[in-house]
């Protein structure tokens, strides 16, 4: 007769995978399951969907499997049964990780960054990566994120020539600057010049830009109905121009609040760009360029 310290528990596995788990191939199984990534878990996992039962071949959570050969600096993808991205192998984990999230993982989990320039054809079509939509605001939208960069082939870095010509071409609001950091807007009224969400500060030169703007603006006159929170961004039925006082020198500064963001045209919604009826008509009085706004 068997004595009951002759049985033993049978053994659980703490790192299930696909491969210990001996799912077949394509297995439908892994239809049960929603990859996690970027949780307190320092690895992705698939998590059984609720109301899934947990059995000895379907457990409440699954690990990738390791690779077979791992080599120095190389990480790839371990999906089951391959993966479908472009790229598969990477040499940085957070590389990977992020690669898992935008095309592995569910919609949710997925990083997005719209542009906040509704114009913008990627407002509708959001950026996966924080850097990439870093490299659009200020190559594409003129923004004064980072500073000038040479071209590699030239072999030296930016001297101060090349770096004073890069900050006259950017568009800077006395209004608002955007964190480096977190890509938020914040209006100076508000927040001042430091975010509140991840404690940046605005950078010094950022800084004098605007205020040098700020003194500007002293000299004119500027629409009472004008919202003290404009964010740059909106249409152009929601904002209201910054006229000129007829004593100030018009050639001096020109801020309008309809066509801030593309100087002379504002776009109707529906594939047209129009010629912005704010400066078309303020142009027809004084006479001078609308581009001379914006010198």
């Amino acid at each position: 007769m068997l004595q009951p310290s002759s049985f033993t528990e049978p053994a659980i596995d703490s790192r299930p995978t696909p491969t210990s788990l001996r799912w077949n191939p394509h297995s439908r199984l892994l239809e049960l399951y929603k990859l996690i990534v970027g949780k307190e878990e320092k690895e992705p996992y698939f998590q059984l969907f609720e109301g899934c039962a947990v059995t000895n071949q379907t457990p409440a959570r699954v690990y990738l499997d390791y690779p077979k050969a791992p080599k120095k600096g190389s990480y790839p993808c371990q999906y089951p049964w391959g993966c479908s991205g472009k790229q598969t192998v990477f040499t940085r984990p957070a590389d990977l990780d992020r690669h898992y999230k935008n095309v592995h993982a569910s919609p949710d989990q997925k990083d997005s960054f719209p542009c906040d320039y509704a114009p913008c054809g990627r407002h509708l079509d959001p950026f996966t990566r924080k850097d990439h939509y870093r490299d659009h605001l200020r190559d594409y939208h003129k923004e004064d994120l980072g500073c000038a960069k040479m071209p590699k082939k030239l072999g030296r870095k930016v001297g101060p020539a090349e770096q004073a010509a890069w900050l006259s071409e950017r568009k800077v609001s006395r209004r608002w600057w955007r964190c480096a950091r977190c890509l938020v807007r914040r209006q100076v009224q508000v927040d001042g010049w430091e975010c509140p969400n991840c404690k940046s500060s605005c950078e010094q030169d950022r800084i004098d830009a605007r205020l040098k703007k700020q003194q500007h603006q002293k000299a004119m006159v500027v629409d009472p109905t004008e919202p003290d929170d404009e964010v740059g961004y909106q249409t152009a039925s929601s904002v209201t121009t910054t006229v000129p006082s007829t004593a100030a020198d018009p050639s001096t500064y020109y801020e309008c609040g309809t066509c801030r963001e593309y100087s002379g045209w504002v776009y109707d919604g529906i594939g047209e760009w129009n010629e912005c009826p704010d400066c078309t008509t303020r142009v027809a009085e004084a006479s001078y360029p609308v581009d001379d706004y914006y010198q």
